[in-house]
């Protein structure tokens, strides 16, 4: 149900973990978007660095719009899960702390969501690699996809559109729009011990339960990749992890 309470439209949900050097322009993203009725949601995950430090001092400067919850170290799903518990919002959004976002991310994304009174809404992205910039986009077209075309065309190429690893639609958390109570009833079957894949773990499975799916394939995500990410290294336990997805 919609919490008619609540005094956010939004809710930005951002896992953070050791990213001291990047989450500065993160937050300046987030707090100058052009859609203002939201919250930042910010999810400590037991950093051991200065990164918690920052998240309070944003929440000291910022007051009301940023909430700040420090845990134990569990992961990005773990933190991910806390963010959607706290949130007031009905429409929620996933930023990664080490990402940031256009001006005009949110506006775009709700004004999809509303417009076509959708469950998901999908966007490309820019891939930041040191000195290189890479367009992302889904492989189906900009649209508004209805549950019929959804069960014949669009579920059975989600995961392989043609070729190996190919997509037909992102995978990742944070290009996207949710609502708040399919993304809980989505999480109740999800292991969130995952700590790499995990957004394939959330994403297509919310997307199996969606009866409107918007696709609109403008970049307005900045997605950072360096030494430090998830993305580059693999952990001893890789394996096991992969059985868990």
């Amino acid at each position: 149900m919609v919490n008619h309470d609540s005094i956010y439209k939004v809710s930005i949900i951002v896992p953070a973990y050791n990213v001291e050097q990047y989450i500065g322009k993160c937050l300046d993203s987030l707090i100058g978007q052009t859609y203002k009725n939201i919250e930042i949601i910010l999810v400590d995950d037991g950093s051991s660095d200065s990164t918690g430090d920052i998240c309070d001092t944003y929440q000291q400067q910022y007051g009301n719009l940023i909430k700040v919850e420090h845990c134990r170290h569990h992961g990005v799903s773990q933190g991910r899960l806390t963010g959607i518990r706290r949130a007031s919002g009905e429409d929620v959004v996933f930023v990664d702390a080490d990402d940031w976002v256009e001006p005009d991310f949110l506006e775009l994304l709700l004004s999809q969501m509303e417009s076509a009174q959708a469950d998901i809404v999908i966007t490309g992205c820019i891939k930041e690699e040191k000195n290189k910039a890479q367009m992302i986009v889904n492989k189906f077209a900009n649209g508004v996809y209805e549950r019929e075309y959804l069960e014949k065309k669009l579920f059975p190429k989600m995961l392989h559109y043609q070729g190996f690893f190919e997509f037909g639609v992102l995978p990742y958390m944070w290009n996207k729009m949710y609502k708040k109570d399919k993304l809980i009833e989505c999480y109740k079957s999800i292991d969130t011990d995952i700590y790499d894949g995990e957004d394939v773990a959330v994403v297509f499975p919310y997307l199996l339960q969606s009866y409107k799916v918007v696709i609109i394939n403008e970049e307005k995500y900045h997605y950072r990749i360096h030494s430090a990410s998830m993305t580059a290294y693999k952990k001893q336990d890789y394996y096991k992890n992969v059985a868990k997805l």
